[in-house]
């Protein structure tokens, strides 16, 4: 299974103190820190399909931490094209604004450039 990632940083609004003990060894202000976050695109082999009982309900990530479990290799691809996530009702709603914005801006019969790009250019 290869699972889609994309880069995203976190800032923290406050200094940070790291201790040691009850010492502290370090301050940090306002640090940012840079994760990888799952982007919700999935390739898998029919393989991982077919283990999965008929009639389970299963998550993605429930699904990757089983795979994780029985010592599965999964792999991560970074995504590097624009992306949002629409993890909620409000962001299916911007993302879907955003695509109809993107269709509407397109000449008839000009190849089409990524969603994304309205956002940066219409925000």
């Amino acid at each position: 299974m290869t699972v889609g990632v994309r880069s995203w940083e976190l800032r923290v609004p406050f200094g940070v103190i790291d201790t040691d003990g009850g010492r502290v060894v370090e301050v940090r202000e306002k640090p940012s820190v840079r994760l990888l976050v799952n982007a919700g695109l999935y390739v898998m082999n029919p393989s991982v399909l077919a283990g999965i009982p008929k009639g389970r309900h299963l998550d993605v990530p429930d699904l990757i931490q089983t795979l994780l479990a029985s010592g599965s290799h999964l792999a991560a691809f970074p995504i590097e094209a624009p992306w949002m996530d629409v993890g909620s009702f409000e962001d299916l709603e911007r993302a879907a604004e955003l695509v109809e914005r993107w269709r509407e801006a397109e000449p008839a019969g000009r190849t089409a450039s990524p969603p994304g790009e309205v956002a940066r250019n219409h925000a």
